[in-house]
C-alpha cells in the first residue's frame, strides 16, 4: 500500500499556500528554477513542534512544503518523540534504516558537534509517493519537517 504524507495530517497540502500567506521572495534555486516562497506563522503549533510553513512553488510547478521551527533551543523531546514514533509508525524505516526514536536521536539532537546525523528522510520505495525529510540545522537554527514534489494546483 502506497503512503501519502496527505493522510498524515489534517490539512488540505494541495491548497496551500491560502490568502493568508505572506510571499517573502522571488528567486532562483541551486538548479536554477524560478522559486516563489510563502510564508504563514501559525497560532497553534502543529505537533508542537511547528510554528511556521513555508510553501515553495517552482516555475516547473512542483511545491514544497516545509513546516519549520526557528527556536530550536525549545523544543521538547516529548514532542520530537512523538513526531518521530508517528512518522516510523506510518513509513516504517527510513531510507537510512533508521527507526523508532532512541537515546541516539536525543544526544545528536541536543549535541552541537552531531547535530547533523540528526534527522530522518522516507523517498526511496514503492510504499512512499512523495518524499518526506525531517532535519535539523543547528547553524542556522532550523527544525523542518519537509514535503517534497507535491505537484501545484
Amino acid at each position: 500500500m502506497t503512503r501519502d504524507i496527505r493522510d498524515f495530517f489534517h490539512i488540505n497540502l494541495d491548497s496551500l499556500p491560502h490568502n493568508d500567506f505572506s510571499q517573502l521572495n522571488t528567486g532562483k534555486n541551486e538548479e536554477v528554477n524560478r522559486i516563489n516562497i510563502f510564508q504563514k506563522k501559525l497560532t497553534t503549533p502543529i505537533f508542537n513542534l511547528f510554528k511556521i510553513i513555508e510553501v515553495e512553488i517552482l516555475e516547473f510547478g512542483q511545491k514544497n512544503i516545509y513546516f519549520r521551527n526557528y527556536e530550536i533551543d525549545k523544543i521538547e523531546i516529548k514532542d520530537l518523540r512523538a513526531l518521530i514514533t508517528l512518522l516510523y509508525t506510518f513509513y516504517g524505516k527510513d531510507d537510512t534504516g533508521k527507526s523508532a526514536f532512541n537515546a541516539k536521536d536525543k544526544f545528536q539532537f541536543l549535541s552541537i558537534l552531531h547535530s547533523h546525523k540528526f534527522g530522518r528522510e522516507w523517498s526511496i520505495g514503492d510504499k512512499i509517493e512523495t518524499p518526506v525529510t525531517l532535519f535539523l540545522n543547528r547553524e542556522k537554527k532550523i527544525f523542518s519537517l519537509g514535503i517534497l514534489g507535491l505537484n501545484h494546483i
